[in-house]
């Protein structure tokens, strides 16, 4: 299938696909059936209508989608109210699809700042369609209207296809007010505002992202204008090289197609830099490549051999260059890119070769990622180990009693301790000679043991020991002195 602009001679295909959908009562509120001269008035020359032929079928018209005016008045100029219709036969075959693409493409093309129409509430495979082209639904009318004399209720999608403040300044420049906001237009922006101001630049840029965010579909040759505005000068401002890295990324978010489309065109132009005589700008380009990629992007795969070489040939470079832009920041940068590209085992030998070579010439470590898979793991040290960790703490050892020196011994009768060492065999036992023993008589004890034989007083008990008063001396006893009588008692008498 393709899509392309319908012609007059497409009427009575349009008519036909229009009439069905008036008899299932699913799409519009008419319910007047239209002929091929009614279609006829459809073509105003201002609101594009496009087809999608069936190639297999004889070319036969599978869908159709128009635009029409929302209203007469200038305040609404640049607003187009559309419809898509598709054969009966030829649904659920993504012809509907291909139809709102392109008729978006042709609506900007004309003029049209945005697209809105009503769709009724259960007709749920027109609104999925047009979520998937990146419509957004307002809200609902209730009881909107009669169909049948029933009333219906009706979603309203919408979808900008220009920022606002972007048309005025975009026809100004372009000189082309009436086609503000097309396609060409953005091109034409890129292409001269890429050679001339940056703030200007700058707008073409937040433009052209726009341009892709809402269109959601690759298109080749804007994403070469981008990269022609880009390469055009070596170094950006640090604001415009962030808006050149967001429209990168939002080009490549499109699709996976899209992402490989994007290395593809920014390797090509960093190999038509000379690396030896223009080492900044090819400094420049590589790290927006890097911020692009955000890491780890196996859509740089493909890439790896590239930058393995570029990375050869920096490091041949001569250490001594002294500019802005070293060959050992280029040569980090080659070493980040490759090994976040999903590098294969032989590759990342390669890149670790040179990563040593960079080291010695340029003082450049290599990235961390490289560095765990290249350096072995530290050996064990066979006389100092880690003790194991333990909630409590080990027991002391049980330690033997050193035996002291012969020098440290004080006083000759003290025994000097023996180890099992020191012990002789029971041979030697018999020559030994006896020592000789000197006995002494025990002094005379002072106490009085008590006499087993006798027996205790029955009356008295045994005896007891005095206590301490009782065993010092008493003093001498003096005369007894006559008391002294109280005087309240002599009173008394």
């Amino acid at each position: 299938m393709r899509a392309r602009i319908a012609t007059t001679a497409d009427a009575p295909a349009l008519a036909r696909i229009y009439n069905q959908g008036l008899e299932e009562r699913t799409a519009t509120f008419e319910t007047t059936l239209r002929s091929e001269h009614d279609v006829l008035g459809w073509f105003d020359g201002v609101h594009p209508i496009v087809v999608v032929v069936d190639d297999g079928a004889a070319g036969e018209v599978a869908a159709f989608a128009r635009t029409t005016e929302y209203s007469p008045r200038d305040c609404y100029r640049g607003i187009f109210e559309f419809s898509v219709y598709t054969e009966r036969a030829q649904r659920r075959r993504g012809a509907a699809l291909l139809a709102m693409r392109e008729l978006v493409t042709r609506a900007r093309e004309a003029g049209a700042w945005k697209l809105v129409a009503r769709v009724f509430v259960e007709n749920e495979p027109s609104r999925a369609l047009l979520a998937a082209v990146g419509f957004r639904e307002v809200g609902t009318y209730h009881r909107h209207a009669k169909l049948d004399d029933r009333w219906r209720d009706v979603v309203i999608v919408e979808k900008f296809l220009a920022p606002l403040e972007a048309i005025s300044s975009l026809a100004s420049r372009a000189g082309a007010a009436p086609r503000a906001g097309s396609r060409a237009d953005v091109l034409a922006t890129l292409r001269v505002d890429g050679r001339g101001d940056p703030a200007a630049l700058a707008q073409s840029l937040d433009w052209t992202r726009a341009l892709i965010e809402s269109f959601r579909v690759a298109d080749a040759e804007v994403l070469d204008a981008v990269a022609d505005a880009f390469f055009a000068t070596k170094v950006h401002p640090a604001a415009l090289r962030t808006q050149f890295v967001d429209l990168f990324r939002a080009y490549a978010a499109l699709s996976s197609e899209a992402s490989r489309d994007v290395y593809a065109l920014l390797f090509s132009r960093l190999a038509r830099i000379p690396i030896a005589s223009d080492l900044e700008a090819f400094y420049e380009a590589l790290f927006v490549v890097k911020q692009t990629a955000r890491g780890v992007d196996q859509a740089l795969s493909p890439h790896v051999d590239e930058l393995v070489t570029w990375m050869r040939e920096i490091v041949e470079l001569p250490s001594g260059l002294r500019q802005r832009i070293s060959p050992g920041n280029v040569a980090s940068l080659l070493m980040t890119l490759a090994t976040s590209a999903g590098a294969s085992n032989e590759q990342r030998h390669a890149i670790a070769e040179l990563a040593v070579l960079a080291k010695l010439r340029h003082r450049v470590d290599a990235p961390t990622s490289l560095q765990r898979a290249s350096l072995p793991p530290p050996a064990p040290d066979p006389i100092i180990e880690a003790a194991p960790r333990r909630s409590l703490p080990p027991p002391l050892p049980q330690r033997r009693p050193s035996v002291p020196a012969p020098s440290e011994i004080v006083d000759a009768d003290v025994p000097i301790p023996l180890s099992s060492q020191d012990l002789l065999p029971y041979s030697s036992l018999d020559d030994l000679p006896t020592p000789v023993v000197e006995w002494k008589p025990a002094p005379p004890s002072t106490t009085r043991e008590p006499d087993p034989d006798s027996e205790p007083d029955p009356d008295t008990g045994p005896e007891k020991p005095a206590s301490k008063r009782a065993r010092q001396p008493k003093k001498a006893s003096t005369a007894a002195k006559p008391k002294k009588r109280s005087t309240k008692r002599k009173k008394a008498q």
